[in-house]
């Protein structure tokens, strides 16, 4: 199932605040971007087809601000965000690529 994918949505924190790096609120581009350009320990051994996928999938993020992705798409991304960052940015990110923004976890009482 394919999915539109808005990467100019800002992540929020635990606060639900915007996350802010400088004086710019992090958006999704970005994230998705740096996370599938890295280069990783996993990558070792991987096709030149497999770079190339990755590579064409940074490249539609880059230039769309609601690229049509498919369900491979979406695994693979989220892997990749899953593997660069940590939890401060994973978390958020991943609600925006669950299509589930604006959910926070539960506050403690």
């Amino acid at each position: 199932m394919d999915m539109t994918l808005d990467v100019t949505q800002v992540l929020l924190g635990l606060d639900g605040k915007p996350i802010i790096d400088g004086d710019k609120p992090v958006t999704l581009r970005p994230i998705c971007t740096n996370a599938l350009m890295a280069t990783m320990d996993t990558d070792k051994g991987m096709s030149g087809e497999d770079k190339v996928a990755i590579w064409s999938l940074a490249g539609k993020i880059h230039k769309e601000d609601r690229p049509v992705l498919d369900a491979k798409e979406v695994v693979l991304l989220k892997k990749r965000v899953g593997d660069a960052y940590g939890p401060a940015i994973v978390g958020p990110a991943f609600l925006l690529l669950n299509g589930t923004a604006g959910t926070q976890p539960d506050k403690k009482k």
